[in-house]
């Protein structure tokens, strides 16, 4: 019981601090774009309108069809079964709402694409604005980014990252809103098998999580292992540099296989492996989820009709709900998971961000602080003597060593 409690503890920790980060993401775009996302809603609530009114068609024209009753269009009388006129209307009908629905799903997601475009450009900005202030102690947070991450990671990987994530934030949704939509009417339609719809849902949903998981930790330890994989890269080129290029095209120097068979250089690549298979787990397990559930609730609903519980209108508008309800969350855990994958360096960019921003307002409000030096370390001069090296805010300074220390020297300090 102590373990399970640990572990719900544990998933809970983890959901809080996807919230914060997208959470952060989500509220940071729609200030900056709010036109693009008051457009991005109406599109997908017309769509989701369009989406529901086509299906009402449906189910209108089969229960004419069923009852054998007729209905009055602009003055006449018209019996379903007899009618082509009818046919003709509902045909026009239909294709109109799927023409709109079609149509507003393209602006949702171009609009979603442009300001996942503006949103990256605002991101790389702002990184380059704050790093200004750096180095600075207050900026802690920031500081340890830096040291694990380059500025120009920052300013273009990470913000990158940034305007994806926002695209696929925002497709999910509306793909969220068309899945609620689609739960409400198979409420209305039939309470009690929904409710089973909805508990089976729910064990679909928990399946999920490991998909989502998986992604976050694929992420991580790309992250984690692509500094050592570049150094190592780095050092084979300045080896290969060495070496004349006939001897090259003649005999591969062996160096590079040993760095392809390298621990470090398979877990990066392993790693960037699952982020790309996380996205399609996490589809598997909808599918097969949503297949058993569609298939199970045909079987009942079929068998209902067969015993004259149900009509045939009820039953087709039921499957179409449930395979739009079913396809629609697919879409929400793909979006999920696609952004699960950049969590760890959407965090590292919030937090670079928000810690450089802190020190800058605090270097405002106390500009004599921010004067004072703020680094002061042991050196040794030309001559050797032992000596005291004060770097101060503003000032540029030159880092002279052999090759390949200079990096690891700027991290030291």
């Amino acid at each position: 019981m102590t373990a399970f409690t640990a572990r719900v503890g544990q998933v809970a920790g983890q959901a809080r601090r996807y919230i914060a980060v997208f959470g952060w993401l989500l509220k940071d775009s729609m200030r900056s774009e709010p036109r693009h996302w008051r457009i991005i809603v109406v599109a997908t609530i017309v769509s989701l309108a369009a989406n529901v009114g086509a299906v009402g068609v449906i189910y209108w024209y089969v229960r004419l069809l069923e009852s054998d009753a007729s209905t009055e269009i602009l003055g006449m009388s018209l019996v379903a079964r007899d009618s082509s006129e009818l046919l003709f209307v509902t045909v026009v009908g239909l294709v109109s709402l799927l023409l709109l629905y079609a149509t507003s799903q393209y602006i949702a997601r171009s609009r979603a694409i442009r300001a996942s475009r503006l949103f990256e450009e605002r991101c790389s900005r702002k990184a380059l604005a704050v790093s200004g202030g750096l180095p600075d102690p207050r900026a802690h947070r920031a500081e340890e980014v830096l040291a694990d991450s380059k500025l120009i990671h920052l300013v273009t990987m990470y913000a990158r990252y940034c305007g994806m994530a926002v695209r696929l934030l925002a497709n999910g949704i509306g793909a969220l809103l068309v899945f609620l939509a689609s739960l409400a009417v198979l409420f209305w339609l039939d309470l009690g098998m929904t409710l089973v719809v909805v508990a089976v849902g729910v064990a679909i949903v928990a399946a999920q999580y490991p998909a989502v998981k998986a992604a976050a930790g694929a992420g991580k330890r790309w992250a984690d292992t692509r500094k050592t994989v570049n150094r190592r890269v780095s050092q084979l080129l300045r080896r290969l540099n060495t070496i004349p290029r006939h001897s090259l095209l003649a005999e591969p120097d062996p160096a590079t296989g040993r760095l392809f068979e390298s621990l470090e250089v398979r877990q990066n690549l392993d790693a960037w492996e699952g982020r790309l298979r996380s996205i399609d787990r996490s589809t598997l397990t909808m599918q097969i989820g949503g297949g058993l559930l569609l298939g199970g609730l045909i079987l009942f609903i079929g068998l209902s009709f067969i015993q004259g519980e149900q009509d045939w209108a009820a039953l087709l508008v039921y499957v179409t709900m449930l395979r739009l309800l079913l396809a629609n969350l697919t879409s929400v855990f793909r979006a999920l998971t696609g952004v699960s994958r950049f969590y760890p360096q959407i965090q590292s960019y919030r937090d670079f961000t928000r810690s450089a921003t802190l020190a800058c307002v605090a270097s405002t409000l106390d500009p004599e602080a921010a004067a004072e030096p703020f680094l002061e370390i042991d050196a040794v001069d030309a001559a050797g003597l032992a000596r005291r090296l004060l770097l101060r805010r503003g000032q540029i300074y030159a880092i002279m060593a052999p090759p390949g220390y200079g990096k690891d020297l700027l991290a030291y300090i």
